[in-house]
């Protein structure tokens, strides 16, 4: 999702990263398997020092959160500035739990991942609050993807001659839409704008809400304020705004 999504918009970041995923290939091979595995492990196990599920009375069911959260683990970084498809790693394939092959049926395209990488609103109002607890910093990071986008952002807004910023409903590397079509979950907005808040009060972070999380609050709060038309009450889903929602 990365290169495919600068290709199409930014082809010398394309280029940097396939240089830099050719360099990281390289360097695991030159490690071994062996040396490959332990180095897992290894990381695996200090995500599981950050916690985990333990259901009582269903050891399967807790079989399943766990996994759920090693997916999203594997995933995500504090150290990389970017966020997750739904499920993370876990997502999508051409096979289904019971072993069925879609061959591309209805929500499964043919041979790929029904999400591609893409990141969506999920991600900021579903699993940004599961990291936040355990992971802060991992919550930071996928937050600082959204701030790392907002020129892509801005010039979403701009093209429907609105204010502030419209993230698109699918993004990936550079921000911008990855379907074409952005006139859909315009709720994202305000996804984002809760992740910023949530993370603010669960760390109490001033360098980040003053240097990422304020910047990015004004320009939603810009959207909206331009998106919306003062009307009498009742005469639309009975709020006093056109365009609500």
């Amino acid at each position: 999702a990365f290169v495919s999504d600068a290709a199409a918009s930014e082809p010398e970041t394309a280029s940097a990263l396939v240089k830099l995923a050719s360099e990281s290939l390289s360097a695991a091979v030159a490690l071994g398997p062996d040396a490959l595995l332990a180095e897992h492990t290894a990381a695996v196990a200090r995500g599981a020092e950050h916690g985990a599920f333990s259901i009582v009375g269903d050891p399967s069911l807790a079989q399943v959160v766990n996994s759920t959260l090693y997916s999203l683990r594997a995933s995500l970084s504090p150290e990389v500035d970017w966020s997750t498809s739904p499920g993370g790693l876990s997502t999508g394939g051409r096979w289904t739990a019971d072993g069925r092959d879609t061959k591309g049926g209805p929500g499964y395209p043919e041979g790929g991942s029904s999400y591609y990488g893409h990141v969506f609103w999920d991600a900021d109002v579903w699993m940004l609050p599961a990291m936040l607890p355990m992971v802060p910093n991992i919550s930071r990071a996928m937050i600082r993807y959204r701030f790392n986008t907002m020129a892509a952002a801005v010039a979403n807004a701009a093209s429907e001659e609105r204010n502030g910023t419209k993230w698109a409903w699918e993004s990936a590397f550079s921000g911008v839409s990855a379907t074409g079509s952005d006139n859909q979950e315009i709720h994202l907005q305000a996804g984002i704008g809760m992740a910023v808040r949530l993370y603010f009060r669960a760390t109490n972070d001033l360098t980040f809400l003053e240097t990422t999380g304020w910047p990015m609050l004004e320009n939603i709060v810009a959207f909206f304020e331009s998106r919306a038309t003062p009307v009498a009450v009742g005469t639309d889903r009975h709020f006093p705004l056109s365009q609500s929602f």
